[in-house]
């Protein structure tokens, strides 16, 4: 699902304008952070996202299975059966934003064009919490194996919900050997069939490392999962690797790594007004991959990512902000798993 952008721009105080120059600088601020935002995003198009009109909430439905099939006893009354349903909640944290500001007189001294240089380091600072949470999110989907662990998450399982082990490497050292990843992808691929999860639109996560252990080996007859005479669909001479068991593939530096269960690496929503402080604290120790399918985690967004500047004339320079309004949660822990270290 895309995140549909919205170019909101708002400037104030236009004193003490350059001409041309400064209304161009305004109006591409906005656009560049937005490119530079999808550009950098990696996780947001791979699940659910749901716009809010009003309030700061979703709940998302969960219907459950029917297992009522049966043969009708002539002449016996035919009752309906019901459906077991529940909720899965997904709210909106603070107000996340990116502020840059501009002296007026360091910005006529530059000799270079410092707006790229400005967007994009707003986009991609936004971009990069945004994936950071939205995995942080999924890994604790997948954590979730059994429905008394959903249950202690808060996710009141519905009957017929089926939950997924996660594939755990042997031995330290086989998650940088290609065959052993390759292994648990398939693996992941079986927990998957035997849950009766569709996995058609599944992405799998790499860190670099992971990656590229795909491709170096010395003997590529061995590497079965890249070899086009066997079905592979990468590409050694060119280093990538399109799909891995028919899975997408994405390299990403934003899977979590460390144990972040007192507190997270990046900024935490805040007590006194979400009251999520603790959402996206987990131990992330032994994580060393992903792999997801769209329903696994839902991000609900309040309005779009906008961009707003103001001239500050006690301040003599230029504040602009990048933010958005979002906020995630786990839908279907049976639809994410995490390839484990040993």
């Amino acid at each position: 699902m895309a995140f549909p952008t919205d170019q909101t721009v708002s400037f104030t105080g236009q004193q003490n304008l350059s001409g041309d120059k400064r209304a161009l600088f305004q109006t591409l601020f906005a656009g560049e952070v937005l490119t530079e935002f999808h550009v950098q995003n990696k996780f947001l198009n791979t699940h659910r996202v749901k716009t809010l009109t009003n309030g700061k909430e979703y709940a998302f439905p969960m219907v459950g299975t029917f297992n009522d099939t049966g043969y009708h006893t002539p002449g016996q009354l035919i009752e309906g059966k019901t459906l077991s349903h529940s909720k899965r909640k997904v709210s909106v944290d603070d107000l996340l934003i990116a502020p840059i500001f501009i002296d007026k007189l360091d910005e006529s001294l530059l000799e270079y064009d410092a707006r790229s240089i400005y967007t994009g380091e707003c986009g991609k600072s936004l971009a990069a919490v945004m994936d950071r949470n939205i995995a942080r999110m999924a890994v604790q989907a997948a954590l979730i194996t059994n429905s008394t662990q959903a249950t202690n998450a808060g996710l009141a399982p519905v009957t017929g919900e089926t939950f997924t082990p996660n594939p755990v490497f042997g031995a330290a050292g086989d998650e940088l050997k290609g065959a052993q990843i390759y292994a648990k992808v398939l693996e992941a691929r079986q927990n998957w069939d035997e849950a009766g999860v569709d996995y058609s639109n599944a992405t799998l996560y790499l860190r670099p490392a992971q990656y590229y252990a795909l491709i170096n080996d010395t003997s590529v007859q061995n590497m079965i999962w890249i070899n086009k005479d066997v079905g592979g669909s990468g590409d050694t001479a060119n280093g990538s690797i399109a799909k891995l068991a028919g899975i997408n593939i994405v390299v990403t530096n934003h899977l979590p790594s460390t144990d972040e269960s007192t507190n997270s690496t990046d900024p935490e929503p805040l007590a006194a007004h979400s009251n999520r402080e603790a959402q996206y604290r987990g131990d992330y120790s032994k994580v060393m991959g992903l792999i997801t399918c769209p329903d696994a985690v839902a991000t609900v967004k309040v309005h779009d990512l906008m961009t707003e500047g103001e001239y500050q004339i006690n301040r003599q320079g230029w504040l602009y902000v990048a933010k958005y309004a979002v906020g995630h949660n786990i839908l279907r822990p049976a639809c994410a798993q995490v390839l484990l270290s040993a």
